[in-house]
């Protein structure tokens, strides 16, 4: 969907058509939102300022999100200059749940969580998004993810044995009556909320000194936790420490109100910098669903620190782990590095 006055940026709106039983929870539910939020941008698209592709993805439950996987792949120069976001529908409005619930990155955490508070009247739930089941594809590009979905609450997961999803889901049960009506007319409210800041504000939505309050929260665990392996990569803290300066300052050109242009060209610029710290397989990879490594404080390196305090010192796994160490330190430095030099080209 093109924006009659679109500068070339768009956001990426999706949700996965393959199922397990039956599928009006997963996913039913999101590709119906998909096809309405479509149509309703379709009718105001004239003044829209940014594009919208609707995408309905296969291979989401049996191939570990191939569609959006492929998607990555096949689209890869076109998402690293103009995408500004994923949005991902899957799981929508289930009966009984009530907590308000979104999962993202945290430079959009502000927006993300602005919109729960406008159409809920609440603060809701907010999740640091992993690489799990939710076609999250996209962080080696480095695209920012956020899906958003009710939850119930502790007392009712309980009960449920914790069927986060319900006990219905992928199951002959999982029937249109288990979706409630009303709450999917709030999910649409939600997205496209979000929707109506990503492609129409004049600044993009992210927070990049929230950006770089996390990078320093993963790298301080990462040295919590690195044992003998400090001294690897203690020399990263000086570029750590003048990238979180560089990217408060960039979030200052923001406050400013002034000079939209220059802060989205280096916003969505250093946020191609951060696969390091959002996936273990690297920029170009593509990191299994649901796997425990993501969640993990700059994931390649707590693998490698991991298995290096494990080796017996001086075998052979002992400094393969620690070639492994330097080698992801370099790619860490690089990242953050590159982004300082965006940011000194800029003069800023």
């Amino acid at each position: 969907m093109r924006g009659g006055k679109s500068n070339g940026e768009y956001i990426l709106m999706g949700s996965h058509v393959d199922a397990w039983g039956k599928s009006a929870i997963c996913n039913a539910s999101g590709d119906a939102l998909n096809l309405e939020i479509a149509r309703i941008c379709y009718e105001n698209r004239a003044e829209m300022k940014r594009d919208v592709e609707f995408v309905f993805w296969d291979g989401h439950e049996i191939a570990e999100g191939g569609g959006s996987t492929w998607y990555a792949d096949r689209y890869w120069q076109d998402m690293t200059e103009n995408c500004v976001g994923y949005l991902n529908l899957d799981n929508l409005a289930i009966q009984g749940t009530t907590v308000p619930g979104v999962e993202g990155q945290p430079e959009m955490k502000d927006l993300l969580t602005e919109a729960i508070q406008a159409i809920f009247g609440e603060e809701g739930e907010w999740h640091q998004a992993y690489k799990g089941g939710g076609d999250s594809s996209f962080f080696g590009v480095g695209v920012p993810y956020a899906s958003f979905a009710t939850e119930y609450t502790e007392e009712r997961l309980k009960e449920l044995n914790y069927a986060f999803y319900s006990p219905w889901l992928h199951t002959p049960n999982d029937t249109i009556d288990k979706i409630d009506r009303e709450l999917l007319q709030k999910h649409a409210e939600y997205f496209l909320y979000v929707m109506n800041k990503l492609a129409n504000s004049d600044f993009v939505g992210y927070n990049m000194k929230a950006l770089a309050d996390d990078v320093k929260w993963q790298w301080g665990k990462a040295k919590e936790n690195a044992g003998k392996a400090l001294p690897l990569i203690a020399d990263l803290d000086d570029v750590v420490e003048k990238y979180a300066s560089k990217m408060e300052a960039l979030q200052a050109i923001k406050e400013s109100g002034k000079d939209a242009e220059l802060f989205n060209e280096l916003a969505l610029a250093c946020e191609r910098q951060t696969s390091m710290f959002r996936c273990y397989s690297g920029k170009y990879g593509q990191d299994a669903c649901g796997s425990y490594l993501t969640e993990q404080p700059i994931p390649a390196l707590d693998r490698a620190m991991r298995k290096y305090n494990a080796a017996e010192e001086g075998s052979y796994d002992y400094y393969l782990w620690e070639t492994e160490i330097m080698r992801i330190a370099n790619m860490i430095f690089d990242e953050l590095n590159i982004s300082l030099k965006y940011m000194q080209l800029a003069g800023r």
